[in-house]
């Protein structure tokens, strides 16, 4: 029986099982295992769509642990909240943000979307782990250091106010897909050597030292919307 195992060998097991579904009927399989749960949370998944704060922080707090993915929406300034790391996914959607900067962080995937005419600022050595991100908005002020965010592989970016990535985008080394509705308006190479995808504007001369991105592709630009691509799938 698996309640006989020691906790934290019960609790490494349970951190596989990726739904709120199988992670809720896990619990409650046993006794010992629905004490083990109420101890130290079992939640995947948070969103406070359907809740109010007062019920959406004390969800986070009983199982900040356990939440791979936190969904918010038009809320102000919510990393304020946030005394623990932030974790593996984590979107915000209308948010009234423009400090992006948490204490820790564990994120893999950050999605933030808000159109409001602001610049936002991303502290991106608190995104060690990064390897996905996508912004929708108004234009980023420190886009310039985005390279220290050595693991990222996707990037997408959607800008209404950027007119040219600047050049450090070129510095990351594990880059496989780059989606941009700005240009990039001088010679560059892109470093990375797992580059697949690179849908840019391009004012000078690109090149990449990647071997799996056909070289033809970076002679052309494209009239393309890159919204139309479903970015995380490929």
């Amino acid at each position: 029986m698996i309640d006989n195992l020691p906790e934290d060998l019960i609790l490494h097991i349970w951190n596989f099982i990726e739904t709120d579904k199988d992670s809720r009927s896990f619990k409650q399989s046993s006794p010992i295992l629905s004490k083990i749960g109420n101890e130290n949370g079992y939640i995947r998944n948070l969103s406070n769509k359907n809740l109010d704060i007062i019920d959406f922080l004390k969800i986070y707090y009983q199982n900040h642990k356990t939440i791979k993915n936190i969904y918010l929406e038009n809320l102000n300034n919510p990393l304020e909240w946030f005394r623990e790391s932030l974790p593996k996914i984590i979107h915000f959607n209308n948010c009234d943000l423009t400090d992006i900067n948490p204490p820790k962080s564990n994120t893999e995937i950050l999605i933030f979307e808000n159109f409001k005419k602001e610049n936002i600022k991303i502290n991106w050595e608190s995104f060690k782990n990064l390897k996905n991100l996508i912004l929708n908005c108004h234009d980023v002020s420190n886009l310039h250091e985005i390279y220290k965010c050595k693991e990222l592989e996707k990037v997408f970016l959607n800008l209404e106010n950027c007119k040219n990535i600047p050049i450090e985008v070129c510095k990351l080394q594990n880059l496989q897909y780059f989606y941009t509705n700005c240009s990039i308006g001088e010679n560059c190479n892109f470093e990375s050597k797992f580059l697949k995808v690179l849908l840019i504007e391009k004012k000078g001369n690109v090149t990449c030292d990647s071997l799996k991105l056909n070289q033809n592709h970076l002679k052309h630009n494209y009239d393309y919307n890159i919204n139309c691509f479903n970015f995380l799938e490929n």
